[in-house]
């Protein structure tokens, strides 16, 4: 099982979806479906030849490679602006700057969440996810940042933020992964995984009346799966 993924920065908090995809694929390309095998040449010189991959495994490699050839989107998408490189990130509430802000885990963490106001219940998780840790951010002794990660005996990593920031996200995807919801009467944004594999990242973005933004990055749980949870987090 991986290690916990305790790494609430606020001003990275989204997953790079196409690196991670690379990696994904790469660790199944690499896997028991790309076996190689010892051939020996007509001089008696063994010769590894490597077997193509399973034809799944492929489609989804040119998925990503298709997905890779498109620019992400910036600008605004029900509400949520994506910003590109070099673009200045806002600060959270309490007018702090990256530098500024405090991180907390443990049980120092879970003190200060208790007693915040952007603390949240999930109601529903995927069979199997368990919670493994939490953190927050603190910004003059007020917490303006919330994550909870949740892992399983599989691949599975479940993470969940909240923030008291501006609905503003570093661009990650192009505008035809991106779709436009609304998840129990907050406005939200889903970032539809590349290809079909299930392990491949499903992130919804929230925002609600309270001023708060939410990151769910679902890895190696289904779209179906992560709005289910998106729906049970209040």
């Amino acid at each position: 099982m991986r290690k916990p993924k305790l790494r609430f920065l606020l001003a990275t908090s989204l997953v790079v979806v196409a690196g991670l995809a690379v990696f994904v694929i790469g660790r199944y390309v690499a896997s028991e479906d790309t076996p190689v095998e010892a051939q020996i040449s007509p001089t008696g010189t063994p010769v590894v030849v490597e077997k193509p991959p399973h034809p799944s495994i492929a489609a989804e490699m040119t998925a990503i490679a298709i997905d890779n050839t498109k620019p992400w989107f910036t600008g605004v998408l029900n509400g949520f602006t994506f910003i590109g490189e070099g673009t200045p990130y806002p600060r959270v509430a309490g007018g702090c700057s990256s530098s500024q802000l405090r991180g907390l885990s443990s049980s120092d963490a879970r003190t200060a969440i208790r007693d915040s106001e952007i603390d949240f219940e999930v109601s529903h998780l995927p069979n199997g996810l368990r919670l493994v840790g939490e953190t927050a951010t603190v910004c003059n002794d007020d917490v303006v940042g919330i994550e909870r990660v949740y892992e399983g005996s599989d691949v599975r990593v479940l993470e969940i933020g909240r923030t008291k920031i501006e609905p503003v996200f570093p661009a990650i995807a192009p505008k035809d992964r991106l779709s436009a919801l609304t998840i129990r009467g907050r406005p939200s944004v889903l970032v539809k995984p590349i290809g079909s594999l299930p392990t491949m990242p499903t992130i919804i973005l929230m925002r609600d009346e309270e001023g708060t933004r939410w990151v769910i990055n679902a890895d190696g749980i289904d779209v179906d799966e992560a709005l289910k949870v998106a729906e049970g987090v209040k």
